[in-house]
């Protein structure tokens, strides 16, 4: 049995049998490869033929094999590509080594059995629409080293029931949380200037929604469309009047409230 993968352009694969690494050079089926328990994952990546590298500063930029069940993404990976992981429909768990820096837009998506990640602190850059209808996502940790949420990070994750959004993030992008269901609070750090178009929209067991921030952050009038008419909105104490003033928020002026000491 063997199986193959890219990076870098390159088609490796792992003989399962054997036990052996080579490159593949043929456009043979892929039958898939497993550990001990018959769950198929990511191999980790074949040294070189001239006795090289194990991988280190590679771009793991193509999964061939899109029915398998746990990815250990092997250390030395820098960047994780576009759509490496998208639909990847049997994906339980993922690994991600905090050799990695940058991830692409949809890497994570419509992985419908994946319950959760963890994005280390290596990365800085993280593409749109990254774990959007993933909708069995109960739990996400998110790199403290991003200042962006991007545009749908975590659209359709109706199971998701808590995310902490990291202290440095100054932007939460369009539909960035939409219709996350299941999640009943968050707190939106002190540096978010700009919270992006139906970001939080259809979020229908949101009721308590904490902003750090002094200055009211921009929002659009469907930024929290389809939240609770109810959620109470809880604010530092001496910008209770500007948020109750400010565009946007003012409709909701009856809840907003200070954040208790």
């Amino acid at each position: 049995m063997s199986a193959y993968y890219e990076l870098n352009g390159k088609k490796k694969t792992i003989d399962y049998n054997n036990k052996t690494e080579v490159y593949e050079t043929s456009d043979a089926e892929t039958t898939g490869y497993k550990d001990l328990r018959g769950r198929k994952y990511v191999p980790k990546p074949p040294v070189e033929e001239d006795g090289g590298g194990s991988g280190a500063n590679e771009d793991f930029v193509k999964l061939i094999d899109k029915s398998i069940e746990v990815a250990n993404i092997p250390e030395g990976v820098t960047s994780i590509g576009n759509q490496v992981f998208f639909d990847c429909s049997n994906l339980t768990s993922v690994t991600i080594p905090s050799s990695v820096t940058s991830i692409g837009d949809r890497a994570f998506s419509k992985c419908s059995k994946l319950t959760g990640i963890v994005i280390p602190d290596s990365v800085t850059s993280v593409g749109t629409m990254l774990c959007n209808e993933c909708s069995s996502l109960t739990n996400a940790t998110i790199s403290n080293n991003i200042t962006e949420i991007p545009t749908s990070m975590f659209e359709g994750c109706s199971k998701l029931t808590s995310i902490v959004i990291p202290s440095g993030v100054t932007r939460i992008g369009l539909r960035a949380f939409m219709n996350c269901s299941s999640l009943t609070s968050i707190i939106i750090p002190s540096a978010v200037t700009n919270i992006g178009e139906q970001a939080f929209s259809g979020c229908t067991s949101l009721n308590e929604i904490i902003v750090e921030a002094t200055t009211p952050p921009m929002i659009s009038s469907a930024t929290f469309a389809s939240v609770p008419s109810t959620a109470k909105i809880y604010v530092p104490s001496e910008a209770v009047s500007a948020y109750r003033a400010a565009t946007n928020w003012k409709k909701r002026a009856s809840y907003i409230r200070a954040i208790p000491e």
